[in-house]
């Protein structure tokens, strides 16, 4: 039993209310239960509470044990002085001078049902604690708090890209390039790929309108790829065109070793993500429309358009694979990139100059992707349940991440539920 437990029976109000009294034998009544206060004095402010027959408004406290109240020294602490009830699992003093404040006694008003579901929850060494009860949860609150979650997760989002915002004093071009060379970057060179697309001159590439090899080219040359003393003909191809840009654009490579190569899949590798990167960015005019009507179908073949024919051979530069190349970006890949650029990037715009539309097509573009396929999915699938779709999937990540960690489960609309 924790005090947590009991802020959540009070605000849900569920306990047996039969003749409900005080340890002095008043009538109580409960008209608002008040609002659940997270900082320091009372736990719920705002109640308004019937005691016989006067209505009282003020503050209400929750403690395991009435003895509690001398033990935190509210007796001597003015933001309790507007307390009307003094809520408690277990009366255990009865002292000369305890302050006349009206108590309410919740022991044997629980069901054992709700004893035992919370121990279950508390106890559970499970990564989803409410594993063996969630079957007993309505499918709509499932369906209703992952996409509550997936908002959650998106706002979570929307911290980061702010700061991306105020470094770039509001440029959304130079926001969605940084947002999507992340993205390709996925969890290994994230970070690098942001130094490169700061490295990458957005407007001069739009005037210019170059060819897919000039932005390869570009590419792999600000990547600092094609400094390498090894020689191959296609290398001193890009590093010639390169020549000639850097020199257009007056542009500084990077270094290599920002890049993290080694354990990272040859699927993975940054020079083949920059070379599918590079055939993307050929139609960054469809970025530019995103505000329009724009289907996750169409950004999908968009993410998965071919590099050139020399990656059909080769994961790296000057390396011939030597088995068959996947160098076509995966579905899953591209669903992936969608994710976690393109729609948090109209979720932050929408809400920044209050465009609810944007908004909306974040949601519908996370609505229209399938569900994510990983080990966190799989988890809750297990328990059969249902995750339809992308939105559902994000909720679902956040869910665990957030909550389930954390054992947050009175926090949780699942376990809210469970603990009814």
């Amino acid at each position: 039993m924790t005090e947590d437990f009991l802020h959540h029976i009070w605000q849900n109000q569920a306990f047996n209310h039969n003749n409900l009294t005080t340890t002095n034998g008043e009538e109580v009544t409960i008209l608002k239960p008040g609002i659940h206060n997270h900082l320091s004095g009372p736990d719920f402010h705002e109640a308004l509470i019937q005691i016989g027959d006067t209505k009282w408004a003020g503050s209400v406290e929750i403690h395991l044990s009435s003895s509690d109240w001398y033990h935190h020294n509210h007796e001597e602490d003015s933001a309790y002085h507007n307390v009307i009830l003094h809520v408690v699992f277990d009366h255990d003093i009865v002292a000369d001078g305890f302050k006349q404040i009206p108590l309410l006694e919740l022991k044997g008003r629980i069901s054992r049902q709700q004893l035992n579901r919370y121990e279950e929850l508390s106890g559970s060494d499970q990564k989803i604690p409410c594993s063996s009860l969630i079957n007993n949860v309505d499918e709509f609150v499932w369906q209703n708090w992952l996409e509550r979650c997936a908002m959650e997760r998106l706002e979570s989002k929307s911290e980061f890209i702010q700061q991306l915002d105020n470094k770039f004093k509001g440029d959304q071009k130079r926001l969605l390039l940084v947002l999507l060379f992340r993205a390709f970057g996925f969890k290994w060179n994230a970070d690098p790929m942001e130094e490169l697309a700061n490295r990458i001159p957005i407007k001069e590439i739009e005037k210019k309108n170059l060819n897919q090899f000039q932005l390869e080219a570009l590419m792999l040359g600000q990547a600092g790829f094609l400094t390498a003393s090894e020689k191959s003909p296609y290398r001193d191809e890009l590093k010639k065109e390169y020549s000639f840009l850097k020199s257009k654009f007056g542009l500084s490579e990077m270094k290599l070793g920002a890049w993290k190569t080694g354990g990272v899949r040859p699927a993975n590798s940054p020079h083949l993500r920059l070379a599918q990167l590079s055939s993307v960015m050929t139609n960054w005019n469809v970025f530019n429309q995103l505000f329009n009507e724009v289907k996750a179908k169409e950004l999908i073949e968009l993410l998965r358009s071919k590099p050139l024919e020399y990656w059909e051979e080769h994961y790296r530069l000057g390396r011939k694979s030597k088995g068959k190349v996947h160098y076509q970006l995966s579905y899953n890949g591209a669903c992936n990139i969608i994710t976690n650029s393109v729609v948090p990037f109209l979720y932050f715009i929408g809400n920044k100059w209050a465009n609810y539309e944007s908004v909306e097509k974040a949601i519908n573009l996370l609505e229209q992707l399938p569900a994510e396929k990983n080990g966190v999915i799989n988890s809750w699938k297990s328990l059969s349940l249902k995750i339809k779709n992308g939105l559902q999937s994000q909720g679902a990540l956040h869910l665990s991440k957030n909550y389930c960690n954390f054992k947050l489960c009175l926090e949780c609309d699942i376990g809210k539920s469970i603990l009814k």
